[in-house]
């Protein structure tokens, strides 16, 4: 008996998701133009008034004081810092590293704009073909 029933159950909803048009005519019926937006309502009545907030300046002293305890404990945790000073000054020797090689790139570039430039005018003193021989 439940069999049959859950039978004609599923088979009825088959039905409907296979036909709605049958089912929901109204949902498919054809409609007209849509008309004119109608005119506002009155203002509603004023909401209830909301808890009092905390004071801008407590808020802010507490938080200042939530900082500096975690301030504190980062300070505790980290305890001896000179692996940090050792890195620091790592960082320096290879900044500094840096941009000395980054002059000397600067003087060799310098250097070649030089030669190229007195490679042509060598080709051009000597009134060659420039394509000929590759200058």
């Amino acid at each position: 008996m439940t069999g049959a029933l859950a039978l004609v159950g599923v088979g009825g909803l088959v039905w409907i998701a296979n036909d709605p048009q049958y089912w929901f005519p109204g949902a498919y019926a054809k409609k007209g133009p849509r008309g004119d937006e109608g005119p506002s309502g009155e203002k509603g009545p004023r909401g209830d008034k909301g808890p009092p907030g905390v004071s801008g300046d407590e808020d802010v002293s507490s938080r200042l004081d939530d900082l500096e305890g975690t301030v504190s404990d980062l300070e505790s945790q980290l305890g001896d810092t000179s692996g940090v000073d050792d890195l620091s000054s790592r960082m320096d020797d290879a900044e500094s590293a840096a941009e000395e090689t980054s002059s000397r790139v600067d003087d060799a570039e310098g250097r070649l704009d030089s030669v190229e430039g007195r490679v042509e005018d060598a080709c051009s003193q000597l009134s060659l073909d420039l394509n000929t021989f590759g200058c």
